[in-house]
C-alpha cells in the first residue's frame, strides 16, 4: 500500500467522521477519526521506520491511539484531533475537548479554532454547567476561559 493511499483513506475516514458528526452519531465520528489518526501512523512510520509512537495517559484511558509526531503535526491529523474535540463538546465531555485542545495546540500554537474550542470548553466548566465542580474550580477555568480568549 502506498504512502499516498494511506493519506487518501484518512482524508475519507475523515470525512466519514464528518458526516456522522453532522448527524449526531458520536461514537461513529469517534471511531472514523481514530481509524484515520492510526492510519496517519501506518504513514508516517513508513515514511520513517524510527519515528517515535507516544501517548500520554489520558490518551491511552480515553481509546485513543499513540501518535507519531508526523500523523500529530499532519494537516489532516490536526483537522481530525479538532474534529474528535467537537465531539468531546457535544457529548458534554468539556475535560476531554479542553485536554484534545491542549494537545493541538502543542503542535499548533496558532491554531486559532482550537483556542476558540479550548476557550468554548473552558467558558462551560466555568459557568457551572459540569455540577461536579466547586466555586474555585469554575474560577479557575473561567480564568482560563479569558486567557483563550485573549490569545
Amino acid at each position: 500500500m502506498s504512502s499516498f493511499t494511506k493519506e487518501d483513506q484518512a482524508l475519507q475516514l475523515k470525512d466519514e467522521g464528518n458526516k456522522a458528526l453532522r448527524e449526531g452519531r458520536w461514537g461513529d465520528a469517534l471511531m472514523s477519526y481514530s481509524n484515520g489518526l492510526k492510519l496517519l501512523n501506518e504513514l508516517a512510520i513508513d515514511n520513517d521506520p524510527l519515528e517515535a509512537v507516544t501517548s500520554s495517559a489520558a490518551e491511552v484511558s480515553l481509546g485513543r491511539p499513540a501518535l507519531t509526531s508526523g500523523a500529530r503535526k499532519s494537516p489532516v491529523g490536526i483537522a481530525i484531533r479538532s474534529n474528535m474535540a467537537m465531539v468531546y463538546m457535544k457529548t458534554k465531555m468539556e475535560f476531554e475537548a479542553i485536554d484534545m485542545c491542549t494537545q493541538i495546540l502543542d503542535d499548533d500554537p496558532g491554531n486559532a479554532k482550537i483556542i476558540a474550542r479550548r476557550g468554548k470548553s473552558n467558558h462551560t466548566l466555568a459557568t457551572g454547567k459540569n455540577k461536579h465542580l466547586t466555586v474555585a474550580e469554575r474560577k479557575v477555568y473561567a480564568k482560563y476561559a479569558e486567557d483563550d480568549y485573549l490569545a
